[in-house]
């Protein structure tokens, strides 16, 4: 799987020539500000939200509800990231009940296609930023005082059924990794 550690920044890492409010399967992780562990707890392989986590959980399972057109696939909520996978998928029928299973679009790039600020609605820079919103917004409510998130996030186009299915295993067999995993303090 990818390491993670050092495509944290602020700085883009986004796929030149690709539109990401095309339909489509993004993996991606978000941290928190300076990588606190403020999320959750692994305890014995298994993750113990804390009060923000279950806020992070409420946001994240509130995305579908807010756009029709989004999906929340696998997700586990670690001390200190989150890792999702987001199903973009406009004009479904049915987009509910995305199966996991299915991936809505295959990587496509545009010579002509530029990356430019113009309308961020509707892709997925939107439905994070979005999400963030909606976790600090809790986040205050409940008299949390420091910042949650970090600047940015990462994203991986997922470009085929055998990628998803080893995202989704990466993402379940995580908190059992804790201990070994890069992005806990403990192995820095």
């Amino acid at each position: 799987m990818p390491k993670f550690k050092n495509t944290y920044n602020t700085g883009t890492v986004r796929l030149p020539g690709y539109d990401y409010g095309n339909n489509g399967a993004y993996f991606i992780t978000i941290c928190s500000h300076e990588r606190q562990l403020l999320f959750s707890k692994i305890v014995n392989g298994e993750v113990v939200l804390t009060q923000l986590g279950e806020i992070i959980k409420s946001g994240l399972l509130d995305t579908p509800l807010l756009r029709q057109y989004v999906t929340i696939g696998e997700y586990v909520i670690m001390p200190n990231h989150i890792h999702a996978i987001v199903f973009i998928h406009h004009g479904s029928d049915s987009p509910e009940q995305l199966a996991s299973e299915e991936i809505y679009s295959t990587l496509i790039q545009d010579d002509e296609y530029k990356n430019h600020f113009g309308p961020q609605s509707n892709n997925l820079a939107s439905i994070i930023r979005g999400m963030k919103s909606t976790v600090s917004s809790g986040a205050n409510k409940i008299g949390f005082i420091t910042k949650v998130w970090q600047p940015g996030y990462h994203e991986h186009i997922v470009r085929n059924q055998e990628e998803l299915i080893r995202i989704e295993n990466y993402i379940r067999n995580n908190p059992y990794q804790w201990n070994s995993d890069e992005n806990n303090p403990v192995n820095w």
